[in-house]
C-alpha cells in the first residue's frame, strides 16, 4: 500500500521540472533521510555523522522535542523547526562548516552536497511509503539498518541495487552499549541479562527495539507502546508505576523525556549506537565535502 499524496507528486514534479528552485547554501549539507514513514534510525545515524565530520557542523531538523533532547545531549548544535531554510542560511552566518539535514530527503527547497536514504531492513520498501520508489534514485548513498547483527538483509538488498544501480549500499545496526539509569548511572549490559523486564517505548519502529533488547539476553514479559514522539503525562506516568513491580527498560530517545519528570522508578534507557559495515565509504566521503 502507497500512501504518498497527490500534491506531494506535484511539489516534486516542480523541482524535478526546475519551475522551484532548492537555494544553494556556500559549505556542505548533508541530508540523512527515509522513503517510508518513521523508524528507521535518522537520529543516531545523524550522530554517528556529526562525530566523523572534522569541522563545525549543526543540525537542522524539524520541531520534536524528543529528537532535540537527544541530540543536546550529546552536546550536538541543533535548530528546530519548519523553515530549516531560515535556519540553514543561519547556521552559514554563524560560523558552521557543514550542515547535516535530519529527515531531509523531501525537504527540497535546500540544495544538498550529499543525500543518504536509510532503510529499515525489517519494513523494506513496501507499505506506507512518503513518496514514489522511483524517487530513491536522488541519493547518493543507501544504508540498510537492522535492528540485530545478522538481520536478513540480503533480499532487500537485491531489490534495492535494481532500483538505485550503481548507487552505493551499505550495512548498520543497533548495537547496544549499557544501560543509563534515570539518573544516569551506567550499568552492564549484563545486568538484566536473564531478568524480567518491561519495555517501554514511543518511537516508530517499537518492535525493532524488541529485537535489539532480546538481543542482550534480557525476558520481556510486556511492551507499553506510545505513538512516536508521545510526550509522556502524569497519567501515563501512573500505568508505569502500576507495572513497576519488573525493571523497565526503554530507549535513549524516550529516557531524555522521562528524566525531566524525575520519577521514582526503576527505569532505564538501552543505549545503542549505529555500527556501520562499509564505514571505508563514509570515512572517504563524508570529511571530504
Amino acid at each position: 500500500m502507497f500512501l504518498y499524496l497527490p500534491g506531494s507528486r506535484a511539489r516534486l514534479w516542480l523541482y524535478a521540472h526546475g519551475i522551484l528552485r532548492a537555494k544553494k547554501i556556500d559549505i556542505p549539507v548533508i541530508s540523512v533521510g527515509n522513503i517510508n514513514f518513521g523508524g528507521s534510525g535518522k537520529t543516531p545515524f545523524t550522530i554517528y555523522l556529526y562525530n566523523l565530520i572534522q569541522k563545525p557542523a549543526c543540525v537542522l531538523k524539524r520541531p520534536f522535542r524528543d529528537e532535540t533532547l537527544l541530540y543536546e545531549k550529546y552536546k550536538i548544535p541543533v535548530f528546530e523547526g519548519k523553515n530549516r531554510l531560515k535556519f540553514a542560511l543561519r547556521a552559514k552566518e554563524l560560523g558552521y562548516k557543514v550542515i547535516l539535514l535530519d529527515d531531509g530527503f523531501q525537504y527540497l527547497r535546500i540544495k544538498r552536497s550529499f543525500d543518504i536514504v536509510l532503510i529499515n531492513a525489517r519494513r523494506g520498501i513496501t507499505g506506507f511509503l512518503r513518496e514514489p520508489l522511483s524517487s530513491l534514485r536522488r541519493g547518493d548513498l543507501f544504508v540498510i539498518t537492522s535492528p540485530t547483527k545478522g538481520f536478513g538483509t540480503c533480499k532487500l538488498k537485491r531489490r534495492l541495487s535494481r532500483l538505485v544501480r550503481d548507487k552505493p549500499i551499505i550495512e548498520a545496526f543497533y548495537k547496544p552499549i549499557s544501560y543509563v539509569d534515570i539518573n544516569g548511572n551506567e550499568r552492564p549490559l549484563s545486568y538484566f541479562m536473564g531478568k524480567r523486564v518491561l519495555l517501554l517505548s514511543a518511537i516508530a519502529d517499537p518492535i525493532s527495539f524488541e529485537y535489539t533488547a532480546r538481543d542482550v539476553g534480557v525476558r520481556p514479559i510486556f511492551h507499553i507502546k506510545f505513538m512516536d514522539h508521545h510526550e509522556y503525562r502524569p497519567r501515563d506516568i501512573a500505568k508505569l508505576q502500576k507495572k513497576a513491580r519488573l525493571p523497565i527498560i526503554t530507549t535513549e530517545k524516550d529516557m531524555v523525556k522521562l528524566e525531566k519528570m524525575h520519577l521514582d522508578i526503576d527505569i532505564n534507557a538501552l543505549k545503542v549506537e549505529l555500527a556501520i559495515e562499509g564505514r571505508g565509504m563514509l570515512n572517504e566521503k563524508i570529511p571530504s565535502l
